[in-house]
């Protein structure tokens, strides 16, 4: 989901991509170190900076928010994790190859045997003799006699598979709500020459953002509402600027889904006797 803390880090991380567009290491485009953050500045910490030359731009939420969700949610579905095993049959012998994942996601492996479904599930680390393992023990109440060779499940004879199949993971995610919330952008500066030279580097990136792309893959829609100049503490040698933008922004709720490997379902025959039925 986008936080109003993850909204703000992405702001601020647009200032010093704006500042340092070499990177925070090498010099910045303004004759002063410039420390962008989210956040209200501690005033101890900024007058220390100002009596060290230095600027300060804080990322601010203001109180204000109003909720702007206009539609139900919609479950979307994400990328599909990749399957890092294969399965292939030959006969009544069932042989799983490849590996786990670097990043451990479910994967579920499906046979049906004699029209009757079994899955086995891939645990962290699992290589392919492990899952066909794991296979071996969901099939060994029906079949006893059912045997394991390394990677290579082989089914007693008069067992007949019907078919193999290899489940994944997939992210969804929907909206659960859209809130607009004002982000204030202030230059705090130790010379006005310093404020302007920042603000005219800044002015330009924020007022292109448009639509703003945050941490959990959505985007944010930036309006602009104002930039007022204010220097009440200039005896304090400090000169602010504010920018001052409405981010119109999503909550969003995430989960996994598991891929259907088998369905299971009643039929009736020609003589109404109710029968179980599975398919891949």
């Amino acid at each position: 989901m986008a936080s109003i803390e993850q909204v703000l880090e992405a702001v601020a991380d647009l200032c010093t991509a704006s500042l340092y567009p070499n990177g925070p290491l090498s010099p910045g485009v303004v004759p002063a170190n410039v420390l962008s953050y989210p956040g209200w500045p501690e005033r101890q910490s900024l007058d220390q900076a100002m009596q060290a030359g230095n600027v300060h731009v804080s990322v601010f939420a203001d109180a204000a928010e109003r909720n702007t969700t206009a539609y139900g949610a919609q479950w979307r579905e994400g990328a599909r994790e990749a399957a890092t095993y294969g399965v292939t049959v030959e006969g009544r012998a069932i042989t799983v190859t490849g590996g786990p994942p670097a990043v451990y996601a479910p994967q579920n492996l499906a046979v049906i045997v004699d029209g009757v479904g079994y899955v086995a599930q891939a645990q962290p680390g699992d290589m392919a003799e492990h899952l066909a393992g794991r296979l071996l023990a969901e099939l060994a109440p029906a079949y006893p006699a059912a045997t394991l060779v390394g990677a290579v499940v082989t089914l007693p004879p008069g067992a007949t598979i019907t078919a193999v199949r290899l489940g994944v993971t997939a992210s969804a995610t929907r909206e659960t709500k859209r809130q607009a919330r004002d982000i204030r952008v202030s230059v705090w500066a130790p010379t006005p020459e310093l404020r302007r030279a920042v603000s005219e580097v800044l002015d330009p990136a924020l007022s292109a953002l448009d639509l703003m792309e945050l941490p959990d893959g959505s985007r944010a829609r930036a309006i602009y509402r104002a930039s007022p100049i204010i220097d009440e503490a200039e005896r304090q040698l400090i000169y602010r600027r504010d920018f001052v933008y409405t981010l119109d922004f999503a909550t969003l709720q995430t989960v996994t889904m598991t891929e259907i490997v088998l369905f299971r379902g009643n039929v009736r025959n020609d003589d109404d006797v109710l029968l179980n039925s599975t398919t891949a």
